[in-house]
């Protein structure tokens, strides 16, 4: 046998068994619709490309799967909320299992990037209604706040409705439909006077919570998890509550700051560790939702600095997946899931049918895995789950 005939034959069983991979093991499907937003970008012409893993097996929750939704051609692709034997519930964009919302700790798909400095803050972010931001001075990428006797405190609101919003293919802005409950705000900040103070607040319905940073009457830097509620139009003002507090020790320069409201709790971020975190259930009703909508009213996420010179190296807004309260399985009552039955849902509930439509599917209509976008080449990237999500606001600066 000649040296070429030697070189073409393994060369042949090399090409027939990646093709024998590619076909049995592994596919490439075209995402064809808007369901899985931000997660996965889908267009009929554009939509991003995704290799999937062929195989069934136990998911485990929030996973991605590619399953057969009966009397649909095209397989779909969503993530799993209710296992198998589980009793499962929507409540106000919250996913309930058993009747327990997700709790601090546990893995969960990552948080929607709403706003990052790429974006015009201006664009965004107003100091109050109407009347832009005052008490600013843009410096290059990095906002400050000069104390000064005629302007004490400086403040920042979002200026938009929080709705599901989020970043599309190119960083660019997408304007979104539905109200969500759950946010983070985090800012990259310098407190450059012992005196300086910052409060980082989020809203939604009738709660208001702050995050106070400042200084002690020992000198000490000192953060408090304030709630204070939204009174009616004839209440008194109320007395702020303090929630929880801590001392740490704060070195000079700029630290990383995020307060959210998640799941029935509200949590403080210092340094991309959780050093508050606490539990208060459903929110109060706004005094001004006479129908009960549950609807929010007013600024849902800011920052104020004031006391000293501040500086503003960063801000970012982060929203969780909310599910809507359309379809009907699981929405209006609990629904209790078979031995062999998942509760699949897509990331861009507004937008998806899924099995608040369908009802749940059985583990052996599971095609597959998503595991990474493939093309276009320049947004390749994993799909990952529910993952340890840690908030950093001056990643990727």
């Amino acid at each position: 046998m000649s040296t070429r005939r030697k070189l073409l034959l393994p060369l042949a069983l090399l090409v027939a068994a990646s093709i024998f991979v590619r076909f049995v093991f592994f596919g490439v499907y075209i995402v064809d619709s808007h369901s899985m937003e931000p997660t996965i970008h889908g267009d009929p012409q554009t939509g991003e490309r995704v290799l999937v893993r062929y195989g069934g097996g136990m998911p485990e929750r929030f996973d991605l799967v590619v399953v057969r939704v009966p009397g649909e051609a095209v397989p779909r692709i969503k993530r799993v909320g209710g296992l198998p034997r589980e009793k499962v519930r929507i409540e106000q964009g919250d996913l309930l299992i058993n009747g327990e919302r997700t709790a601090a700790d546990a893995p969960r798909p990552e948080p929607v990037l709403v706003y990052d400095p790429s974006l015009p803050l201006e664009d965004h972010f107003q100091s109050r209604e109407g009347v832009g931001i005052v008490g600013w001075q843009h410096d290059g990428n990095v906002w400050r706040h000069a104390h000064a006797p005629g302007e004490p405190v400086a403040r920042l609101e979002y200026a938009r409705r929080l709705a599901d919003h989020y970043l599309g293919p190119q960083g660019e802005f997408i304007e979104g439909s539905a109200e969500v409950g759950d946010a983070w705000i985090g800012a990259a900040l310098a407190l450059e006077d012992s005196a300086s103070r910052a409060r980082l607040g989020v809203a939604a319905q009738g709660d208001r919570f702050l995050a106070w940073i400042g200084v002690d009457s020992a000198g000490r830097r000192r953060v408090r998890l304030i709630s204070l509620p939204i009174p009616g139009p004839a209440d008194p003002a109320p007395e702020p509550e303090t929630l929880a507090e801590q001392v740490l020790v704060v070195a000079p320069g700029s630290h990383e700051w995020v307060l959210g409201r998640v799941d029935g709790r509200v949590e403080l971020w210092f340094d991309g560790k959780r050093v508050l975190n606490h539990i208060y259930g459903v929110p109060r009703r706004h005094p001004l939702d006479l129908f009960g909508e549950g609807r929010s009213r007013g600024p849902r996420v800011w920052l104020e600095a004031g006391g000293g010179d501040v500086a503003l190296f960063g801000l970012r807004l982060w929203r969780d997946l909310h599910y809507t309260a359309r379809g009907t399985e699981a929405v209006r009552e609990e629904l209790q899931l078979g031995p062999q039955e998942l509760f699949l849902l897509g990331d861009h509930s507004a937008h998806s049918r899924d099995s608040r439509d369908w009802g749940p599917l059985r583990l052996d209509q599971i095609l597959g895995r998503p595991l990474w976008v493939v093309r276009p080449l320049a947004r390749a990237r994993a799909l990952n789950g529910a993952v340890q999500w840690v908030p950093r606001v001056l990643e990727g600066e």
